[in-house]
C-alpha cells in the first residue's frame, strides 16, 4: 500500500475538511473579540481584561491546531515480528456532549471541545446557566463560518436530560467539566453504557513556599494567579505552604502584593479583580472564611471595598494565615478570592501537607534547590500538573487534566487531541 492510502486510511477524510474551515473559524473569533469579552463582562462579569485574554486564548489554540495537528496525526506503520504491515488508524467516536462550567465562558469551551469537533466528532455543549449566552455567541462563530448545527450545537437541556442522554445512549462521548459529585455521578452512568468520558473536576491545588525560595517573586506570582477570575479557577493556587522559617516575611509579601491590586467592576479595564457572578456566592466566601476563623485560620487581611457600587456582588479579597490540616481550607475547594496560608515546620512536612487532598489537580513549589534535589520532590507530590517557581497553565501544547476527584484524561496536547478518537489496528498483507 502507497504512503497516500495510507494517510488516507490512518484518517478519516472529514478531518481535512473540517481542518479547511478553521483559518475561516479563527479570523472570525478575532474579528468578533471585543464582541465576545464585553458578553463574559455582561453575563459572567469577568474583568474586561481576563474576558479578552480568554478570546486571544481561543485563536491560541487555532493556530497550534492548524500547525502541528498534522504532524501528531501521523500514520503509524510498523512491522510485525511475521512481517506483515500493521497500521495505526483513528477514527472519530461520534456524537460527544460536553457538559461545561460558566467560569471562563469562552475558553473552557472552546479548550475542550475544538480538537473534538475538528477531528470528526460532532459535539453538543451543554452550558451551565450563567456562561449560556456565551456559549450562544460562540455557537454564532461556527454558523458564521459554515459549521452546521449538527456539527456543533448548543443546547439549554436540564440535568435529567443530560443524565437521560447518556443513559439511553444518546451520545458516543462525554466531556464534563465542573463539581466532583457532578461529575462523578455522570461518569458512573457513562461508564454503565461503555460511554468514553473525560473529567476535570476542581483542585485545591497546594504551592509550596521552601525556606529557599525568592519570596518576591513567590508572593507576586501566586496572588496574581489566585485573584485571576477572582478565584474562580480550577488551577487557582489555593493553598499556599510556607515553611515556617520564611513564613512571617512571605505573609507580609502576601499581604503587599494582594494590597496593590484593584478591585472593581468588569468594565474598568484596571480593574483586576472583579465581583463575584451573585450574592449567594458572596455569603458562601463569607460562610468559609467565619468557619475558618472558628476553627482557628487567622484573618491576616481584607481589602478594603469602600466606593464600591452597592449593585455588584462584590467579595472583599482576604487572607487567612495559620491554616491547618484539620481547617476547611485544607479540605475544601474555596472558589473565590481568598488566600490561604499554611505553615509547615519543614519541606517533609509541606509536602505531606500538600498531598493530604485527594483534589491534586495542579500544584508546584517555589525553591532555589539544586536540580537534583527537585527530581525527589515532584516525584514525591502528587498532583497530576507540577510548577517549579512558576504556576501551572492550560496551553495547547500539554496535557492538562487530574485524577482521583479532580478528574480523568486529559485535554490539550497530543493526549486531548486524541481524546474522542478511536484507534484502530489494521493488518495489511
Amino acid at each position: 500500500m502507497n504512503r497516500d492510502s495510507i494517510q488516507k486510511l490512518a484518517k478519516p477524510s472529514i478531518l481535512r475538511d473540517r481542518l479547511e474551515l478553521l483559518p475561516a473559524w479563527k479570523d472570525m473569533i478575532s474579528a468578533h473579540r471585543e464582541q465576545l469579552a464585553q458578553c463574559a463582562v455582561d453575563h459572567v462579569r469577568i474583568p474586561v481584561s481576563d474576558a479578552l485574554n480568554e478570546i486571544d486564548r481561543c485563536t491560541w489554540l487555532a493556530n497550534y491546531l492548524l500547525n502541528e495537528i498534522e504532524r501528531m496525526l501521523q500514520a503509524e506503520v510498523r512491522i510485525a515480528p511475521s512481517g506483515r504491515q500493521t497500521l495505526r488508524a483513528i477514527q472519530p467516536m461520534g456524537t460527544v456532549l460536553a457538559v461545561m462550567p460558566w467560569n471562563m465562558p469562552f475558553w473552557k469551551i472552546v479548550r475542550s471541545t475544538l480538537s473534538t469537533w475538528l477531528t470528526g466528532n460532532n459535539v453538543i455543549v451543554k452550558p451551565a446557566g450563567r456562561g449560556f449566552e456565551c456559549a450562544k455567541k460562540l455557537e454564532e462563530i461556527f454558523r458564521l463560518t459554515g459549521i452546521p448545527e449538527s456539527e456543533f450545537s448548543v443546547q439549554n437541556i436540564s440535568h435529567d436530560k443530560v443524565e437521560d442522554m447518556l443513559t439511553y445512549c444518546e451520545v458516543d462521548g462525554l466531556s464534563f467539566t465542573g463539581s466532583t459529585p457532578a461529575g462523578l455521578k455522570l461518569a458512573s452512568i457513562a461508564k454503565r453504557q461503555g460511554i468514553h468520558s473525560i473529567l476535570e473536576m476542581g483542585g485545591n491545588d497546594a504551592y509550596i513556599v521552601a525556606a529557599d525560595a525568592d519570596l518576591e517573586t513567590a508572593a507576586h506570582t501566586l496572588v496574581r494567579e489566585r485573584m485571576s477570575y477572582a478565584g474562580q479557577r480550577c488551577i487557582s493556587p489555593k493553598r499556599m505552604i510556607v515553611e515556617r522559617a520564611v513564613y512571617p516575611r512571605f505573609t507580609e509579601q502576601v499581604i503587599a502584593e494582594l494590597s496593590e491590586m484593584k478591585l472593581g467592576i468588569p468594565e474598568d479595564p484596571k480593574t483586576e479583580i472583579g465581583p463575584l457572578p451573585d450574592k449567594n456566592r458572596v455569603d458562601r466566601m463569607d460562610g468559609f472564611v467565619t468557619e475558618s476563623v472558628k476553627q482557628g485560620a487567622h484573618l491576616a487581611y481584607r481589602m478594603p471595598t469602600d466606593g464600591l457600587p452597592d449593585s455588584e456582588p462584590f467579595f472583599a479579597p482576604v487572607v487567612l494565615t495559620d491554616c491547618s490540616e484539620t481547617m476547611l481550607p485544607q479540605s475544601r475547594e474555596f472558589f473565590g478570592p481568598i488566600v490561604s496560608l499554611f505553615p509547615a515546620d519543614d519541606l517533609d512536612g509541606a509536602i505531606a501537607l500538600a498531598n493530604a487532598n485527594s483534589q491534586t489537580l495542579g500544584g508546584g513549589i517555589f525553591t532555589q534547590r539544586a536540580e537534583s534535589d527537585l527530581i525527589g520532590i515532584l516525584t514525591a507530590l502528587k498532583s497530576s500538573m507540577l510548577a517549579v517557581n512558576n504556576v501551572v497553565e492550560a496551553i495547547p501544547e500539554i496535557p492538562f487534566g487530574g485524577r482521583g476527584t479532580s478528574g480523568s484524561g486529559r485535554e490539550l496536547g497530543k493526549t486531548g487531541l486524541l481524546a474522542f478518537l478511536e484507534e484502530r489496528s489494521i493488518w495489511l498483507s
